[in-house]
């Protein structure tokens, strides 16, 4: 549906603001392409979140999500991904204002600055993501999704 959330997306860049420090590739705030140099290019180019008019939402994670143990703190990929997208598996959404509110099947609940524009679709959210030290960094992780 045009202008409106609903439909299938895939992700098209990751960002965060403050850059975060990382043992192995310095400052980054490009998270999209610190996958990428883990080895994650075909699950991104792959995975897929859908958004259901009925307000059910879910996530495709094809196999190449699914193998390989490549991120900086041993998590399985999938594992590492789904921690900063959208959706890890099957989820409840919601649209109020420029606000999407997902409520995953384990009840955690994430909301989202959303601007839809187009084949494109902003999201934002606060994310508290362990640099170097070991210390909780606040940044602003913003996802920009396209339509499949």
């Amino acid at each position: 549906v045009p202008g409106s959330i609903e439909g299938s997306w895939k992700i098209a860049s990751m960002t965060v603001n403050p850059a975060v420090e990382t043992n192995y590739f310095g400052k980054i705030d490009d998270f999209y392409q610190l996958l990428v140099n883990l080895g994650a290019e075909s699950c991104l180019q792959e995975l897929t979140f859908t958004f259901d008019s009925n307000g059910t939402a879910s996530a495709l994670n094809p196999i190449s999500c699914q193998e390989g143990d490549d991120s900086i703190d041993g998590k399985e990929r999938i594992d590492e991904i789904n921690e900063i997208t959208p959706i890890a598996d099957e989820a409840q959404w919601s649209m109020k204002g420029n606000k999407l509110t997902i409520i995953e099947s384990d009840g955690s609940v994430e909301i989202y600055d959303t601007v839809v524009h187009g084949n494109t679709v902003t999201l934002s959210s606060q994310k508290d993501i362990e640099d170097v030290n070991g210390d909780m960094v606040q940044t602003t992780m913003t996802m920009v999704l396209t339509r499949t």
